[in-house]
């Protein structure tokens, strides 16, 4: 099953969302490219070495984690993944030992397990970066999971894995601090759009970023008169640069100067209609490749004088925020390396939940 996709889940622990997941990801890969049950093993077949067959065939290896993953037990009152002869165990087993990509999906309101709760077989398991499925945004992140595994099957992580962590390695041995490769997003948006012919990506750039993945925020508010707004960010992550504020345009960069976060005020379109602006937007990234994969308002219900599109964009994470005001359009750009998400989710919700208009200059603790 070459670009095959391996569902490894528990029918009493997590069936109902692993069963939703299977016909998902059937409609966009195609069920033959899918192996889930164990039920159709030929009789007389060592379970094991069918299992491990069926496993080598693939590229993904699923483990859907329910609430009751680790404590799942069998008759005897034993936990199943201490069992050798356990199916989820054996077939978790092969998958890491094959060097197949595994991702551990945690569903249900459930977490990783901590390595102290597994057996030694399947400690590797928790330094797989995990991905959460949610039931109240079911589609959004399945899609964020479909775009990992495409990556997958383009090679992005087989066959470009070894030329990156190689480049990573002499980069490091020069000094470098933790490195994420992103293709720079092209300036799309109401703040400085671009011809159609210049709507190119721009060169692959190397990041440079803290090791920020623990690191406590310390927020600080910045007033500006050039765009008549109040930004809080976070000053020990983040740099603000003010150079182009007589433009309306504020920029948050890392260590190296790269910017992460553009904040903008433009003047407000002729059409003055946010769920135009929206479409308008959402047309010009997906027509670009780029896969976008929240939308909000969700609920025509909510709409106001907002809206954000968010979502992966070769590589790297995208969430742009834009307000319509009576006479301009306020705008909060995000782009940043997937592995920085977990910071940037708690960034951004501080960021734009937090943003204010004032009049009077200057920054404030």
């Amino acid at each position: 099953m070459a670009g095959g996709i391996f569902i490894n889940y528990r029918r009493d622990d997590a069936g109902s969302t692993a069963g939703r997941l299977r016909d998902r990801l059937a409609q966009v890969f195609g069920p033959d490219k899918l192996f889930m049950d164990v039920d159709n093993i030929p009789a007389g077949a060592d379970f094991a070495d069918y299992l491990n067959a069926q496993v080598a065939t693939c590229d993904v290896f699923l483990a859907v984690l329910g609430p009751n993953w680790v404590s799942a037990k069998d008759e005897t009152g034993r936990r199943r993944i201490d069992n050798p002869d356990d199916f989820v165990t054996i077939e978790i087993q092969a998958a890491l030992a094959r060097g197949i990509r595994v991702i551990p999906v945690t569903v249900d309101g459930a977490s990783l397990p901590k390595a102290g709760e597994l057996p030694n077989c399947l400690k590797p398991l928790v330094r797989r970066q995990a991905v959460e499925v949610r039931n109240h945004q079911f589609g959004r992140d399945v899609d964020a999971l479909i775009e990992d595994v495409r990556a997958t099957f383009r090679g992005h992580v087989r066959q470009s894995g070894r030329l990156v962590a190689a480049v990573a390695v002499l980069l490091l041995l020069a000094g470098g601090s933790a490195l994420y490769y992103f293709a720079k997003a092209p300036t799309w948006g109401l703040w400085r759009p671009k011809p159609e012919s210049q709507r190119a990506l721009e060169p692959m750039t190397v990041v440079s970023v803290p090791h920020t993945s623990e690191v406590a925020a310390s927020y600080t508010r910045y007033i500006s008169s050039g765009l008549g707004l109040t930004v809080t960010y976070p000053n020990n992550i983040l740099t603000l640069n003010t150079t182009a504020e007589k433009e309306r345009r504020l920029t948050l960069l890392d260590v190296n100067g790269h910017a992460l976060v553009t904040i903008t005020k433009t003047n407000l379109p002729d059409h003055k209609d946010v769920r135009k602006g929206r479409q308008q937007e959402y047309s010009e990234l997906t027509k670009s490749n780029y896969s976008v994969t929240y939308e909000a308002p969700e609920n025509d219900m909510n709409w106001g004088n907002w809206y954000v599109l968010s979502g992966i964009g070769f590589g790297t994470e995208f969430y742009f925020r834009r307000w319509y005001l009576d006479d301009s359009v306020v705008s909060m750009e995000f782009r940043y390396p997937k592995e920085l998400t977990p910071l940037f989710d708690n960034i951004i919700d501080n960021m734009t939940h937090k943003l204010e208009f004032s009049a009077q200059p200057g920054l404030q603790p």
